[in-house]
């Protein structure tokens, strides 16, 4: 596999699945909202990105093969703060990744 994308990549899952998904393929394209989360893998590059705002996370997606997505907030908050991360960001990485035909 040429280039993967994983979302939710500062997370706790995200974290952890960096390193394999990174031996994977030929580029491993590390994505999260926060500006930076410190030394990468080899074959790993960062794309600070909110998965909220289409135009954020759509040419991150661009001539990807496949999407992880793990990008949200897992914990108990109210609607208000689970709106843009897991129903928006859901939505724009399913549609970023069916525009450019992202497994």
């Amino acid at each position: 596999m040429k280039k993967l994308v994983l979302t939710g990549a500062a997370g706790r899952l995200g974290s952890y699945l960096r390193e394999p998904l990174s031996k994977m393929c030929e580029e491993l394209v590390s994505t999260d909202i926060i500006e930076d989360f410190g030394a990468l893998y080899p074959t790993e590059t960062y794309a600070q990105a909110d998965i909220a705002v289409y135009d954020q996370i759509a040419p991150v997606l661009e001539g990807a093969d496949m999407v992880v997505h793990f990008g949200a907030i897992v914990d108990e908050k109210p609607f208000e703060e689970l709106l843009g991360p897991n129903f928006v960001g859901s939505y724009n990485i399913w549609e970023a990744a069916y525009q450019h035909g992202v497994q």
